[in-house]
């Protein structure tokens, strides 16, 4: 029998061998985990192109240079990860070569915000013992498709046209209620809004936020353009304001709004061409979004009219000579002789608040026609909305 130390020395022989076999089982099957939770990762994000390689807890990512930035961010959950690095070159065709003895991992891959669990269990027999070496790793990933916000508004006549997405249904929701009040009850909003769900929506917030209120100073003083925001930006293509002062004061309103959400602004506007030939038009179109607004039963322009009236006096500057007729209507309720006086009443006071701007006052005329000519049903509340309205028409000559 050996003696005590040669026993001694056998055990720690023993201890160390077994440490070894623990070591060589648990590395690989930590490096194929790693490595199949940021494949999954990587694959919840729509990129392929990139290979993932990890030696212990260090990992390299190798593919296009053009996918450096995207498949880094992609990666958001690097648990048990020591470092990642991204190389540049072309990913190697997947191969799997299981080495004798050796236990390999299958990959899993799963939807996004799915959770997985993989389990590996490798069993070393030798003369004098069995180790069992169990690992688990259960992750919960929510991983980012893109930006939060890509949205658009397409300005034309009196339509706006939102589409894109945005992170979350209250910013769908603020977006729609600064359409509908910019460019109703005469204009019209169409939806294709759409919510792609962001697992931190207010990084989108002040860009939605921005586009919202860059309808409501549009209304009055854009003809035609595209509203686009995008994290940290928001930018107007092909812009024509209905006057140069409108395109000044649109300037100056998204140099604002950018500066209190905290986004860049690019906006390119130019003024639109007036004429006699298109006066009619760009009238009907400034009066014919959310128009020209009085307090319930009276003939006190609401505030909310001001930049309306500012932006029709500008254009009416900018095309001197045609005589315009403004002609005052309202709904059905409260009788037609009462209406009939409202409806001049209301009348006379726009060409009050035309005067004030500078247009001349023998240019102007005031008629009413009541409730006789309404545009909407007068049952329903919309269609009294649609109703009660002012229409600048244009006369002959000069």
């Amino acid at each position: 029998m050996p003696s005590r130390p040669v026993r001694w020395a056998l055990a720690a022989v023993a201890f160390v061998a077994l440490w070894l076999i623990a070591v060589a089982v648990s590395v690989p099957a930590i490096e194929d985990d790693l490595t199949g939770r940021v494949e999954r990762q990587l694959a919840a994000a729509g990129i392929d192109q990139v290979a993932v390689d990890f030696d212990g807890r260090d990992g390299t990512l190798r593919g296009p240079e053009n996918l450096r930035e995207p498949a880094l961010g992609a990666v958001t959950d690097r648990s048990g990860i020591r470092s990642l690095e991204y190389e540049t070159g072309e990913p190697p065709s997947p191969t799997t070569t299981t080495a004798p003895g050796q236990v390999t991992v299958p990959s899993v891959v799963t939807a996004p915000d799915a959770t997985t669990t993989t389990s590996t269990t490798s069993t070393t027999s030798t003369t004098t013992s069995t180790i069992t070496t169990t690992t688990t790793t259960t992750t919960t990933t929510t991983v980012p498709a893109g930006p939060a916000v890509d949205a658009s508004a397409t300005i034309a006549d009196r339509s706006v046209r939102l589409a894109g997405f945005v992170a979350d249904d209250g910013q769908r929701q603020a977006l729609l209620a600064a359409a509908t009040a910019a460019f109703t009850p005469q204009g019209e909003v169409v939806d294709e809004l759409s919510v792609q769900e962001h697992p931190n929506p207010a990084e989108g917030q002040s860009a939605a936020q921005a586009l919202a209120e860059a309808l409501g100073a549009a209304s009055p003083t854009l003809a035609s353009g595209t509203f686009r925001t995008g994290p940290g930006t928001l930018t107007l293509t092909d812009g024509e304001a209905f006057s140069e002062a409108a395109a000044d004061r649109l300037g100056a309103s998204l140099d604002d709004i950018g500066s209190r959400n905290g986004v860049a602004v690019d906006a390119a506007i130019d003024p639109a061409e007036n004429d006699e030939d298109n006066l009619q038009s760009t009238l009907d179109t400034l009066v014919g979004r959310a128009g020209i607004t009085f307090a319930p039963d009276s003939a006190v322009v609401e505030g909310s009219s001001e930049a309306v009236l500012d932006s029709v006096a500008e254009v009416l500057d900018e095309v001197p000579e045609p005589p315009v007729e403004v002609r005052g209507h309202t709904d059905s309720v409260g009788g037609a002789g009462p209406n009939q006086a409202l409806s001049e009443q209301r009348a006379a006071a726009v060409v009050d608040e035309l005067v004030a701007r500078g247009v001349p006052e023998d240019r102007l005329t005031a008629t009413g026609a009541g409730e006789t000519e309404p545009i909407g049903p007068n049952d329903t509340e919309e269609g009294r909305a649609r109703n009660r309205r002012i229409e600048l028409i244009v006369g002959e000559g000069g």
